[in-house]
């Protein structure tokens, strides 16, 4: 079975569309999937991460500057081009080839885009958490737990497409599932801390946490910091663990298990370490 991904990492984006996906490729492949992902060239993009999971990286040209500032919301804008280019150069990349699944995980990218890959695809998952904007699938994921369940997509997706909501089915590492026994809960004092904001942290919320743990009351704890590949603030970060006692630096892990099994208290962002720490 051949499977194609489209997803982007970038600075604004962040990494965990892309990690989400190695996470599912990783699985499919040891039930012997042959898997690809297509990702845009942004700035902070992983193309280096998944050739070094050993998948291919196909490549799609970086988009031009944006003429007016992006919000932080304005998915749209985090593909750089029109889906009806995407579409367009993902079909010229993938050189005929012919996907048994095409999985996709990009808030930039619905139902326009998915419709024009359908010449070239068996079937199509797509995984979102956003629900605001129609989809064009057989199946449909979204992790998040919420009330209305898969009635949350009424009307976005076919009334053929199977919609996967909750946690059950989140996209985590084998790794988690299988160390979870190990990690009982615990009332004691909390003498560990992890520090994890993510793959990027725009806001620098692991130096305003640093800058908390290194007051007096709380010195004597133990802290691990782990910084993400695209953190953007790594000087400042350097210099608050160097200055901090019984503080120790990491960068990007495969995973966080053993970080995680090691903690009493984990200080992170709400994206895909949210159910990790679960």
């Amino acid at each position: 079975m051949r499977i194609a991904f489209r997803a982007d990492a970038s600075d604004r984006i962040g990494t965990g569309h892309v990690i989400r996906c190695l996470t599912l490729a990783r699985a499919l492949k040891r039930r012997g999937a042959e898997c690809r992902l297509l990702q845009r060239l942004h700035q902070g993009h992983l193309a280096s991460m998944v050739t070094e999971h050993g998948f291919q990286s196909i490549e799609l040209p970086a988009s031009p500057p944006a003429d007016q500032p992006v919000g932080d919301e304005d998915y749209t804008a985090w593909l750089g081009v029109s889906q009806t280019e995407d579409a367009s150069q993902c079909q010229e990349h993938m050189d005929g080839m012919h996907a048994d699944w095409l999985v996709v995980d990009h808030y930039g990218l619905g139902a326009e885009w998915e419709g024009t890959m359908r010449d070239q695809v068996g079937k199509i998952l797509v995984i979102d958490d956003l629900a605001n904007r129609p989809h064009d699938c057989e199946i449909l994921v979204d992790q998040n737990d919420y009330q209305e369940g898969p009635q949350r997509y009424h009307r976005l997706v076919p009334e053929s497409a199977r919609v996967l909501a909750g946690s059950r089915y989140a996209l985590l590492s084998e790794r988690y599932r299988q160390n979870r026994p190990d990690c009982p809960l615990t009332h004691h004092r909390i003498r560990h801390v992890l520090v994890y904001y993510g793959g990027v942290d725009p806001t620098n919320e692991t130096a305003r946490a640093l800058r908390v743990l290194s007051t007096r009351k709380f010195q004597e704890l133990q802290v691990e910091v782990v910084m993400g590949v695209n953190n953007p603030h790594r000087d400042e970060i350097e210099r608050l663990v160097s200055k901090r006692p019984n503080t120790r630096l990491l960068g990007q892990q495969n995973d966080l298990v053993d970080r995680m099994l090691a903690a009493d208290l984990a200080l992170g962002a709400g994206g895909t370490t949210t159910w990790e720490r679960c």
